[in-house]
């Protein structure tokens, strides 16, 4: 016997032995419907319609098959006669049950066919079977994916087919995404299609210098529709993480010229909305923007002596957008430049901002006390903030424990400012992602790196949000921290138990985190005073604690849940 006819065999088996204990159990508990269940059972055997269902039910598989084998010339006795026309009846009997059940089967497939098949018959003609409504909105999601490259989408769309080109040329909600990098004949015809009530979305490319289509042009060509320009993009969007807009070099110098021949064609922006811009310096002066609902910008910041004019234009610049609810911000090279003089405060603060994300990347563990983060966001003043995240990227270049001490003890307070911790604050979710990417893996520090979330700094929080990779984050009381630091300095009682109004932690992503990870933020959240008045605890997406839901039970008292 070949191995593949001992593996059918053993299949076929399986499913006879299956099929003959469902039997077994139905049919003295249920009579001969029974033999009904039997066969619904046997039908939902997995891939039950890819075995040798003839092979299956062979004839040697049958008790019948089992009597003794009749020999002509053997004398009938009683005996034998008995026992054979018993086995007859029994057959008469079975072709009976299975004729009854086939016609019954029959009938109903025949009713679901009669539902299902007009259904079918449309899913089998796929998307083309689609009204032109539906596609349209098909189309309009896919580009509104695609960002700035949507108009390349557009056009693949459009030469599908004449029924896809057709639908595609007449929805002007495709040809949007007016880019610098485009040529003549491409900006003009997105000009042509986009109509005239539709948001446009511009995108200029930095530098300027690698575009086929002069900038004064694509201004040119552009600037008439500027009363619908919706969002702007302006800087390296290619997102290239080695391009540093600094105020010495050609890409920011190219930035400033472009912005200048930009407010020289158009200086009023009804329509806007959304602006991502990068390292753009006097920034009040170019764009006027108070319809302005989200800015995101990035920088990279230099230890110039005009390091404290910019940082002010940029606090002003957000203060003239009277109607800014989202914004982002991230700072390149916070770890190592320094603020010497104290930022003033806008006049009128941000009141209308509900979301902030602050991004610090390539952020060096080293022994620098940062002067910036924390000035910067107590100037800020966001009284209306509902919800703050911090995203830092941590790189440590192998310094020694103490080094990396005294950086990862000031951070944690200078992203949390006094001000979140002000009455009436209606800060209620907060965010932490930190990651750290060691110079040489190789040679990962004794004591892994543990960032403190000083939770008591941001009491009116209810939902913290904790993702991590290659560290270990706990949520501390500050003045915790503090006496086990620094034991000899005393820390009066009503400070060390202020309450706070936490009561919900998200650990999702946590690459890292293992079961002894998490029983260590728990010790530390019952040390602290946190962990009775907290709800719940949810765990997603931690790739070391799947399947740990016993051992959460037991250690979480029945808060900690697994998704």
């Amino acid at each position: 016997m070949s191995p593949s006819d001992h593996i059918h065999d053993r299949c076929c088996g399986y499913a006879a032995d299956e099929i003959a204990m469902n039997s077994r159990s139905t049919i003295p508990k249920f009579g001969s419907i029974g033999v009904l269940y039997a066969l619904e059972e046997a039908s939902r055997i997995p891939n039950v319609e890819s075995q040798d269902l003839k092979s299956v039910f062979g004839r040697e598989n049958w008790s019948a098959s089992s009597n003794p084998k009749y020999d002509r010339d053997e004398i009938l006795d009683a005996g034998l006669i008995s026992r054979l026309s018993t086995v007859a009846h029994e057959i008469d009997s079975m072709t009976s049950i299975l004729k009854h059940l086939t016609d019954t089967a029959t009938e109903l497939g025949r009713q679901y066919k009669g539902i299902l098949n007009p259904v079918m018959s449309k899913l089998s003609k796929g998307i083309s079977s689609l009204p032109d409504e539906v596609l349209a909105m098909v189309f309009e999601s896919a580009v509104r994916a695609a960002g700035q490259e949507g108009v390349e989408q557009a056009k693949r769309l459009s030469h599908v087919s004449r029924r896809f080109r057709a639908i595609a040329i007449s929805e002007c909600n495709l040809w949007t995404n007016f880019r610098s990098s485009s040529s003549r004949e491409e900006l003009e015809t997105l000009v042509s299609r986009s109509g005239s009530n539709t948001h446009i979305h511009i995108h200029i490319y930095i530098p300027i210098s690698t575009s086929t289509l002069p900038f004064e042009d694509f201004l040119k060509i552009c600037s008439p529709t500027s009363f619908r320009w919706n969002s702007m993009m302006i800087g390296d969007l290619s997102y290239n993480t080695n391009v540093r807009f600094d105020s010495t070099n050609s890409a920011t110098r190219e930035l400033e010229r472009a912005m200048d021949s930009l407010m020289g064609h158009v200086s009023y922006f009804p329509a806007l909305r959304e602006l991502d811009i990068q390292s753009l310096h006097r920034h009040a002066r170019r764009i006027p923007t108070p319809s302005m609902t989200t800015f995101i910008h990035s920088r990279y910041l230099s230890g110039s002596y005009t390091l404290f004019q910019k940082m002010q234009e940029l606090l002003d610049f957000l203060a003239s957008m009277t109607s800014l609810a989202h914004l982002e911000l991230e700072f390149g090279n916070a770890d190592n430049v320094a603020l010497m003089q104290t930022l003033r405060q806008p006049a009128s603060g941000l009141p209308s901002v509900k979301n902030f994300r602050l991004r610090l990347p390539n952020f060096v563990i080293d022994t620098q006390r940062q002067y910036l983060v924390g000035p910067f966001l107590e100037a800020l003043q966001v009284p209306n903030l509902e919800s703050f995240s911090v995203v830092i990227d941590f790189r440590d270049q192998g310094r020694t424990n103490e080094h990396r001490r005294q950086l990862l003890e000031t951070l944690p307070q200078e992203v949390l400012p006094i001000q979140f911790s002000n009455p009436p604050s209606r800060l209620s979710s907060l965010t932490f992602e930190v990651t750290v990417t060691y110079d040489d893996p190789q040679k990962t520090p004794e004591t892994p790196t543990v960032f403190n979330i000083l939770i008591d700094r941001a009491p009116s929080v209810s939902t913290l949000t904790v993702s991590s990779r290659a560290c270990i984050v706990l949520i501390r009381n500050s003045y915790a921290v503090i006496e086990e630091n620094r034991p000899n300095e005393m820390i009066p009682v009503e400070m060390r138990r202020r309450p706070i109004c936490l009561r919900e932690i998200r650990f999702k992503d946590c690459e890292d985190m293992d079961i002894g990870n998490l029983q260590n933020a728990v010790q530390f959240l019952k040390k602290d005073g946190y962990w009775k008045a907290l709800d719940r605890v949810i765990v997603s997406d931690c790739k070391l604690l799947e399947h740990k839901g016993v051992l959460l039970e037991e250690l979480g008292e029945n808060k900690i849940q697994y998704i």
